[in-house]
């Protein structure tokens, strides 16, 4: 076993020491070769996080909106999505309605229906089946009595073509539908992991003073960067919520923000206000750098 550095810096986490315990001091290289069936002892060395703490804390207190992690899609959830999207609803339903022709059975098709939900690439191989021997899957409606059709039979025949195209189709909609959702939860998964930072205590301060008052600070401010970061704050609470989530801050309905984020209702409240007051002081900001003179008379309203 290797000695470890005594003048090795100290390091801010928990560490393991694995230790290998041989009981024949004659047998090293034995030890080494079979390890795994040798006793593994650890020793656990607890090393003082108080640094580490501070700068979580530290982290933590600068960001106005976490990161959030989204769990992954499980196979039933994303066939249950699937099989809800409107598209495939109506290809499912084309399907029973011809298969009640060319089966007389509005119901006959719905293991199969079931079976390309699940795998997009039997719809072609269905298809093949059913443009070419559709009697595969069931008795074709209607009679046929030596050469002799029955008006039904005719109609069942006719339309055997058409119902497996449309099955090809139930399967190119599965498969545009998977990729769809699949596309939408990687987005949604990227999204959330996304914090979005506080302001800097400067411009904060500025954000926490009455309305009234922003034109007279800002002047006295004179900061040429006070613009970029009101506008990256804005970008980022852009990027970070869903596109609901905006209408919901748009239109301060915090108990669904709330429950959409998952987050408690007094956190979504002071989102909502901060997003709004930072949107009106940004538009102060601009009505300043362009109109400096005529914005002198302008008084600051307080609605959104």
């Amino acid at each position: 076993m290797k000695q470890q550095n005594k003048y090795a810096p100290p390091k801010e986490e928990v560490e393991y020491a694995e230790v290998f315990i041989d009981n024949n001091n004659n047998k090293a290289n034995e030890t080494q070769k079979n390890s795994i069936e040798d006793t593994v002892e650890y020793a656990e060395v607890f090393i003082d996080n108080n640094k580490a703490n501070e700068t979580q804390k530290q982290v933590s207190a600068d960001i106005f909106i976490s990161p959030s992690k989204i769990p992954p899609l499980t196979h039933s959830e994303l066939i249950k999505k699937v099989v809800s999207n409107p598209s495939v609803q109506e290809k499912a339903e084309e399907i029973r309605r011809l298969s009640q022709i060319v089966f007389g059975d509005y119901n006959k098709l719905d293991i199969q229906i079931k079976q390309i939900s699940e795998e997009s690439s039997l719809g072609q191989l269905f298809c093949k089946q059913m443009t070419n021997a559709p009697e595969f899957f069931a008795k074709l409606a209607g009679n046929k009595i030596l050469f002799i059709k029955s008006p039904k039979r005719i109609k069942a025949e006719r339309n055997a073509s058409a119902l497996g195209q449309v099955i090809k189709e139930y399967g190119d909609t599965i498969q545009h539908s998977k990729d769809q959702i699949l596309q939408n939860h990687r987005d949604e998964k990227k999204r959330c992991s996304k914090p979005v930072y506080m302001l800097s205590r400067e411009v904060q301060r500025i954000v926490d003073l009455p309305r009234d008052m922003w034109q007279n600070a800002l002047k006295k401010n004179n900061n040429p960067h006070l613009n970029k970061e009101l506008l990256k704050f804005l970008n980022q609470v852009n990027s970070r919520l869903s596109q609901d989530e905006l209408i919901m801050l748009k239109n301060n309905e915090y108990r669904l923000l709330a429950n959409s984020m998952n987050i408690p209702e007094n956190k979504a409240k002071s989102i909502i206000k901060t997003v709004k007051e930072v949107k009106s002081l940004q538009n102060q900001v601009e009505k300043l750098r362009h109109f400096p003179e005529k914005t002198k008379a302008l008084p600051i309203t307080n609605k959104m």
